[in-house]
């Protein structure tokens, strides 16, 4: 149960298992140029598809913290805004999925963790190289167990710090697999998962005039004209219809495999058969 797993890159949808009999998936993105909404959409889709519970959580809010900024209050004001405005851009996506704001390295808002961190709980985190994976895990052990590694000042990207999966056990009883960052998501196969991670675009699919209303240029589309209202993003829509797009791939790419393996038995069946009559045949002659 609660099985990880995304597509490996480079197979013929060949599923890459990253961790299994997860109760809850932590979802993590830090408050700098790494932040992708977009990303995260696919992050949940692999959640719904795990059957783990996923949790949203924003590190490094400290970031906008910055120094150089004069006078002080403005230091304040500007992070205020800008963690407003990536949670504003999250409950967009999130459909439900709880969002925590914390600061990993200077210990902030970690109580906020706790009611996932109970005993016999088993979480996995999974975010991008260099938004603080490692650094959550420190601060949640009791000293450090993961090297940390700075990112790039000029695009924010992280390296990875993280090589391996590992299983640690939390002094508040739960386990907490730690995975490498992944910079290729690919999801796997599971059509209803996507239509849970946008309830909105097919909660307002439900209204269009034709039931294969493909939502670009389409008569009656009440998705295009949930756009042109701005109660949705085109963006929004445009990583719905990628997300279906590759899951329409996998299931043809599936569709054809399975049609190959049985004609493979049918074929192997076949000879079988042959054979047996052709050693019958010279038994009785």
């Amino acid at each position: 149960r609660g099985l990880l797993r995304r597509t490996q890159a480079g197979t013929r949808g060949q599923s890459q298992l990253i961790a299994a009999n997860l109760d809850t998936l932590l979802i993590l993105t830090s408050l700098n140029e790494d932040f992708n909404p977009r990303r995260l959409e696919r992050y949940l889709t692999l959640a719904w598809e795990s059957q783990a519970k996923p949790v949203i959580v924003i590190n490094k809010v400290d970031l906008s913290q910055q120094e150089h900024l004069n006078p002080p209050q403005a230091v304040e004001t500007k992070a205020s805004e800008t963690l407003e405005h990536a949670r504003a851009a999250l409950a967009d996506i999130a459909m439900g999925t709880p969002i925590l704001a914390i600061s990993a390295r200077y210990g902030e808002g970690l109580a906020q963790l706790n009611p996932w961190l109970k005993a016999g709980e088993t979480l996995a985190l999974v975010g991008s190289s260099g938004v603080g994976k490692s650094t959550l895990l420190n601060a949640l052990m009791p000293e450090a167990v993961m090297d940390t590694g700075e990112i790039r000042h000029d695009d924010s990207k992280g390296k990875h710090t993280t090589t391996h999966r590992e299983l640690f056990m939390l002094p508040q009883g739960a386990l907490l697999i730690d995975t490498p960052g992944m910079r290729e998501l690919r999801l796997a196969d599971s059509e209803s998962d996507l239509e849970r991670t946008f309830q909105d675009i097919e909660a307002l699919a439900k209204n269009c005039r034709f039931r294969n209303c493909q939502h670009t240029d389409d008569v009656g589309c009440a998705v295009q004209e949930a756009i042109a209202r701005q109660e949705l993003s085109e963006k929004r829509l445009a990583s719905y219809q990628k997300q279906a797009r590759e899951l329409d791939y996998l299931q043809t790419r599936e569709s054809e495999s399975e049609t190959f393996r049985a004609k493979r038995r049918w074929k192997q069946m076949s000879q079988k058969i042959r054979k047996q009559k052709k050693e019958s045949y010279t038994e009785r002659y």
